[in-house]
């Protein structure tokens, strides 16, 4: 295939135009690599290999502009590539290259993406390691980075989400609010054993204005029924079926 003219683009590429009519878009390392401005021409045996040698620069390039932004895992530069339609063969070979140049490094990933989710989300450790198992994040990796991380970090930031809820409540008694508590901040990802320990330095933290507010409610619908001994008996059960203690009650009343 002669090549008729070179025609310089962006980002180091060239349209290359053949006798033929016919034209192809390469990299001039690619140019270089085959000596094409020299020999204007293309060899039909040679063709299939600039052709793909070109679209491994392609994936390579494409990756870098990629990674400028942030740090990537393989997982996600797999994906993107996949997305621009590269073979498998080619995905792998940049992933190696990039590898080797050390513009991917998991392991600093890892690093980068657990201190960040501590500093600016309420996460806990496992719904971070969740997260970087879904990004291709082996475990073992991330546990044995987790593992490095002073429990006292973990144990802050759950005090700070048991103190959050406790302000935010208004129907709960304690018994209740502990158990929602409890769930919440589990379902963030902490460990229920460190949740559980850290909410028995936890007492009266119902708001008590809340079980005068729902003897109140009780005592409006039970009365339509009971009165006597028998309202008092009914309330206490209704009371003690939403977890509030009828004994903190008489404290208040």
């Amino acid at each position: 295939m002669d090549i008729k003219s070179f025609k310089k683009k962006k980002n180091n590429k060239y349209d290359i135009f053949f006798k033929d009519g016919k034209s192809i878009e390469l990299y001039d390392d690619v140019i270089l690599k085959y000596n094409l401005l020299l020999d204007k021409k293309i060899e039909d045996s040679m063709y299939d290999e600039i052709i793909l040698y070109n679209s491994s620069l392609d994936a390579y390039y494409l990756s870098i502009k990629y990674l400028s932004s942030k740090m990537h895992t393989k997982l996600e530069i797999n994906k993107y590539l996949e997305k621009k339609e590269f073979s498998a063969s080619i995905i792998k070979e940049t992933i190696e290259k990039l590898e080797k140049n050390k513009l991917i490094n998991e392991n600093e990933y890892l690093k980068a993406f657990v201190n960040d989710q501590i500093k600016f989300t309420k996460n806990g450790p496992h719904k971070i390691a969740n997260k970087l198992h879904l990004l291709g994040i082996e475990k073992e990796n991330i546990y044995d980075y987790l593992s490095t991380i002073e429990d006292s970090i973990w144990e802050e930031k759950i005090k700070k989400l048991i103190d959050k809820k406790i302000q935010s409540n208004r129907n709960y008694s304690e018994i209740v609010l502990k158990n929602k508590i409890l769930q919440s901040i589990s379902n963030e990802g902490y460990d229920r054993n460190m949740i559980n320990l850290l909410l028995k330095d936890y007492d009266n933290i119902s708001n008590p204005n809340i079980i005068i507010k729902e003897y109140n409610k009780q005592k409006r619908k039970l009365s339509k029924k009971f009165d006597g001994d028998a309202l008092e008996f009914q309330i206490k059960m209704k009371l003690k079926a939403k977890g509030f203690n009828f004994d903190d009650l008489k404290k208040h009343l």
